[in-house]
């Protein structure tokens, strides 16, 4: 699949383009979709890049079977939502106790 064949040729693979950046948070950052800033922290976002190097490995039998990938991104979804909901919890708790929020 071509990502694009006005760019140079390194980067005309959407796979050659990212896996290398895959351990990189500022790069992975910026591949995320801005309608996503903020939604996620980074710790979930390495999570999930760490899912997809494994999914890009050049040779086929390196690569998981789709049911690990879909257990493994069930579970960082999981962990991603609960994570959020404890930071959602501890910032209304922390209102509440300094008097900023209405009850």
């Amino acid at each position: 699949m071509n990502h694009c064949r006005s760019r140079p040729r390194s980067e005309q693979s959407l796979v050659r383009w990212a896996a290398p950046q895959l351990h990189d948070i500022d790069a992975l950052d910026q591949m995320v979709d801005p309608a996503l800033q903020g939604l996620y922290h980074s710790k979930s976002l390495s999570r999930f890049a760490d899912a997809i190097a494994l999914c890009v490995q050049a040779e086929p039998e390196f690569r998981p079977p789709m049911s690990e990938v879909v257990q493994s991104l069930v579970r960082l979804v999981q962990r991603a939502n609960m994570t959020r909901m404890s930071s959602s919890e501890s910032y209304t708790r922390r209102d509440r106790e300094s008097g900023d929020c209405a009850v």
